[in-house]
């Protein structure tokens, strides 16, 4: 018999030296976080120049802890040499994501014909921010058995059979700060309300709650996928050695195995609305002086708009909403000495809303000129200039995040 017992951690906190001095409000960029963990310049791209200011995505800080346990027992009877055994893997995954919260500006030159002369003069094409940082307290499990027969029928052939059963559950958010748009359901489904105190706000403030549902009012668990049941893997070889000796042997085999996406490819659906809420504002108008360096987040020019009554005919679900993920992920294992669970609360700043930075002020929509489409509109504000008839919305791909806030011009 064996028994087994593992445990492992890995961290990442990636910033940039001296992050303690607040160099946006000494260069008088305004409008960027407070939060001392990702104080910086905002990122600026002007085209043809070189990118300006600290990268967007710093810092990226994250934690990983893998918790093994396992065991076999092996019974040799007669020809037959047969290994019984089961695992058990536990892994915590903490993430926070500070992205464009420092906020991010491009000029392309509309002005001026010249970039870098819009940039000289403060006239921005396009700004935007992340309000709050986010990110997934991810919690998983998976179970595994199996029994192999290794079975020697002759002095020169040996068969091998085998089958192993998988049980590899989805990610569980620990507090339930996860969503995804459904598209059978019409709505975006969350697990829970997060650590937002000012959850429910949001939602109305956007006009939206009918296009939001909780994972339990909608007969969904709160990983929001469900587990596969189904994974068996059978398996089979054979060693052979055709001329009786031990320089020759073939062999062969065939098996099923299982296997999973990375947890880092899910933090999208905790990086998304209502957990975390990003605005996009774009010039419309001929006027440079409506989005400026000096103002590059007019509040003027915010607005919260719901998605327009759903037309009388059906329409496909917007190729802009996120993909449902595979059923479950699994990281790769990496056994070292024993340690507490306890200590992976540690590894990150307390999650929750940025405290510096001002939800957007909800008005009344503007009526729409046509109906739309049922799903919910993107989350990408878009300021525009009051002389123009709309804002110039922003690509939801080029956010990699979908998000309920729209604006558009009055």
């Amino acid at each position: 018999m064996e028994l087994g017992v593992s445990f492992s951690r890995r961290t990442n906190n990636q910033g940039w030296p001296d992050n303690t001095r607040d160099w946006a409000a000494d260069a008088g960029f305004t409008g960027g976080t407070k939060n001392p963990v990702a104080l910086g310049l905002p990122q600026v791209d002007v085209t043809g120049y070189i990118t300006l200011g600290h990268a967007y995505d710093l810092p990226k800080i994250w934690s990983y802890n893998n918790y093994q346990y396992n065991g076999s027992f092996t019974y040799i009877r007669g020809r037959h040499n047969m290994k019984f055994g089961a695992d058990f893997l536990r892994y915590q995954y903490f993430s926070r994501n500070y992205g464009d919260t420092r906020g991010r500006m491009t000029f392309l030159g509309r002005f001026t014909n010249a970039p870098m002369a819009d940039f000289v003069l403060g006239w921005a094409q396009s700004t935007r921010r992340q309000l709050d940082a986010a990110g997934p307290y991810h919690l998983v499990s998976n179970y595994s058995g199996f029994f192999q027969d290794d079975w020697k029928i002759s002095p020169t052939l040996t068969l091998n059979f085998g089958l192993r059963y998988e049980l590899m559950k989805p990610p569980q958010e620990k507090f339930g700060a996860w969503s995804m748009f459904v598209p059978s359901l019409g709505q975006i489904v969350v697990a829970g309300t997060g650590t937002l105190s000012d959850f429910d706000a949001r939602i109305a403030a956007t006009g939206l709650q009918q296009y939001v549902a909780k994972a339990a009012g909608v007969g969904m668990s709160r990983t929001l996928v469900r587990p596969d049941y189904n994974n068996f893997g059978p398996r089979f070889g054979f060693a052979w050695r055709p001329f009786g000796g031990t320089k020759s042997v073939i062999r062969g085999g065939y098996g099923i195995f299982y296997g999973t996406s990375s947890l880092y490819r899910l933090d999208e659906y905790s990086d998304t609305y209502p957990f975390s809420i990003n605005e996009s504002y774009s010039a419309t108008s001929s006027n440079p002086l409506l989005l400026t360096v000096s103002d590059p987040y007019p509040v003027a020019k915010r607005r919260v708009g719901a998605p327009s009554p759903a037309p009388s005919r059906p329409s496909k679900p917007s190729t802009t909403s996120p993909p449902v993920p595979t059923p479950s992920t699994t990281p790769a294992r990496s056994p070292s000495a024993a340690a507490s669970p306890n200590r992976c609360s540690s590894a990150l700043p307390t999650p929750g809303p940025n405290p510096s930075t001002n939800p957007p002020t909800p008005v009344a929509p503007s009526p729409p000129a046509s109906p739309a489409r049922r799903t919910p509109a993107t989350s990408t504000a878009n300021a525009a200039a009051p002389t123009s008839t709309s804002a110039t919305p922003s690509s939801p791909a080029s956010s990699g995040r979908p998000n309920l806030l729209t604006t558009s011009a009055p």
